[in-house]
């Protein structure tokens, strides 16, 4: 049986032109992936029940300081369904604009839509701390350490509320814990 080379020939072209067409794709999907917020914006335009997708992206535009943009997505992704995520965000916002009582509450609605979101009790631990709340923010550290054994931040707020509170040396315990874990700023208060 011969082979035709015009059949050859065909064959050849058909396959330089389907790889060209999927490098082309691949190029034009690999732009999706150029940060996070076009990654998770193109996830929330494809699958757009996804509470996720919308949480992401608000985390991602709140990391760019885009607060606007932020909000709107974490609502939205709230709107589809209550998630620890988006509250916490909108928890971290209204913290960063010193909105303390709100700050809290936000970080309550994430703690009840997930018991074991430790960055939601750290967070919500800072806001009672500054808003003239050491105690209560001290249990909030505790329950982070208990969901997560390795959690630098939570050392590492624990020792300062507990160094304003005068309790110097449970202050160092935690502050040299945190350190251990990598928290360079706790490092600094290690005796």
């Amino acid at each position: 049986m011969r082979t035709d080379p015009a059949d050859v020939t065909k064959v050849t072209a058909v396959i330089a032109v389907v790889l060209l067409v999927l490098t082309y794709a691949s190029f034009v999907r690999n732009s999706v992936w150029s940060d996070d917020i076009s990654l998770w914006t193109d996830v929330a335009e494809k699958c757009a029940t996804k509470r996720r997708a919308y949480a992401n992206v608000g985390i991602e535009y709140r990391k760019q300081n885009k607060i606007d943009e932020a909000i709107a997505m974490s609502e939205r992704s709230l709107a589809i369904e209550p998630n620890a995520p988006a509250y916490n965000t909108l928890g971290i916002i209204a913290f960063d604009r010193g909105l303390f009582p709100e700050a809290i509450a936000y970080y309550s609605k994430a703690v009840a839509a997930d018991a074991t979101y430790a960055d939601a009790y750290v967070n919500r631990g800072n806001a009672l701390d500054e808003n003239g709340q050491s105690l209560p923010a001290l249990e909030d550290y505790n329950t982070a350490i208990r969901l997560n054994p390795d959690f630098a931040n939570a050392y590492y707020n624990r020792g300062v509320t507990l160094e304003k509170l005068g309790r110097l040396s449970e202050a160092q315990a935690n502050l040299a814990r945190a350190c251990s874990l990598g928290r360079v700023e706790a490092c600094r208060g290690v005796k």
